[in-house]
């Protein structure tokens, strides 16, 4: 459980975070046009334009700094660990690129950690994506996330892969203000119960 705890802790470090959605075995797949006329570029430039849900990416663009505190165990006191992350947007405002240079703490040791994110809209699916990859391992993290504007929190659910087993998780990324979000990481314990593993309070630089 700790091995389990200190490798996702770094794949979380991310605005996150966070993905390719997955495939719906059961949506219709239409052929591509052999050739592409007006017609057809149009509608591809249509579909691929932004939309009103790229406009959180805003919110998260510039340089902060953060508090990560993780849980190994819920009953324990959580490992506290400082760093700073950098959102970008990049392809016309599209998608936001995260990066994290970090010496993570864990209960008596530390380590080194360097990550990358992205974060997309997919207006043909209506939805979130993420993708986390970092210096600990070889694999990716993906996930799918929604937008609840009332509360102002994307949500975020998606999976990993570690030691030959599939992991899930689920973050809630709450905008608190301009300069100030948290972002809360949850993972399911032994019995499949979800508990809180990591916070995240991100304070803005620049």
């Amino acid at each position: 459980m700790k091995i389990l705890g200190i490798a996702f802790l770094g794949l979380i470090v991310l605005t996150g975070s966070l993905s390719m959605a997955y495939a719906d075995e059961k949506k219709e797949r239409l052929p591509l046009p052999a050739v592409f006329g007006e017609t057809q570029l149009k509608k591809l430039e249509e579909a691929g334009a932004k939309a009103e849900q790229h406009q959180i990416f805003i919110k998260m663009l510039g340089t902060w700094s953060y508090e990560l505190r993780y849980w190994p165990e819920t009953d324990k006191e959580p490992a506290l660990s400082t760093g700073e992350i950098i959102h970008e947007m990049f392809l016309d405002d599209r998608f936001l690129s995260s990066k994290t240079n970090v010496i993570l703490n864990f209960p008596g040791q530390t380590r080194p950690y360097e990550g990358f994110g992205l974060l997309g809209y997919d207006t043909a699916g209506n939805v979130y994506e993420t993708i986390w990859v970092d210096s600990w391992r070889t694999g990716m993290a993906t996930g799918t996330a929604t937008y609840d504007e009332k509360k102002q929190i994307l949500e975020e659910k998606g999976r990993f892969t570690l030691m030959d087993k599939e992991q899930i998780y689920r973050a809630e990324l709450e905008f608190i203000n301009d300069n100030t979000h948290t972002k809360t990481i949850f993972l399911p314990d032994g019995s499949g119960k979800e508990r809180k593993s990591v916070e995240i309070k991100f304070q803005r630089k620049i």
